[in-house]
């Protein structure tokens, strides 16, 4: 069982699910400073991280996030409920308890999350991680898992 404190607090709407509760579409949650041009696709660069190590969020709800790519590694955990993703073209199912691991440049559109799913993101700023090893086993930049039980214990109440 999750946390009462924690999931009381992830499902308050945010802002910009307000917004995209109202304006059923994709609402951008992110500065224009941010993004760059990779081609033609829209790629969130270094600067969203700004001098953090590490960013951990909520993932909107209530809307399609669009076709974008990073310059650092993100990893999605599927809190609760469930979630699909295009990565690399390549249709992803995410339910609760999956973890998708996506390297530098791997590009993905992730599908609207509803009223009853969570999805958390975990975003590295340092340029020694990397999934590359995992070209070499699985011959792209993303990796899907479940994750065990023990993990998560961190988000569960005390026995």
């Amino acid at each position: 069982m999750i946390k009462k404190a924690v999931l009381k607090k992830l499902f308050e709407l945010s802002p910009i699910e307000q917004k995209q509760i109202k304006e059923h579409q994709f609402v951008n949650d992110l500065s224009p400073y941010v993004w760059s041009k990779d081609n033609k696709n829209r790629m969130i660069n270094r600067k969203l991280l700004s001098h953090h190590s590490i960013y951990l969020s909520k993932h909107n709800r209530f809307a399609s996030y669009p076709l974008h790519s990073h310059q650092f590694v993100e990893i999605n955990y599927m809190l609760q409920g469930e979630c699909n993703e295009m990565v690399d073209d390549n249709p992803i199912h995410l339910e609760e308890g999956s973890v998708l691991m996506m390297d530098i440049g791997c590009h993905h559109s992730v599908g609207q999350l509803n009223k009853n799913d969570l999805m958390i993101n975990l975003i590295f700023n340092n340029k020694n991680i990397s999934f590359k090893f995992l070209d070499k086993t699985h011959k792209k930049d993303s990796f899907q898992f479940h994750l065990p039980v023990s993990f998560q214990y961190f988000f569960t109440e005390s026995q």
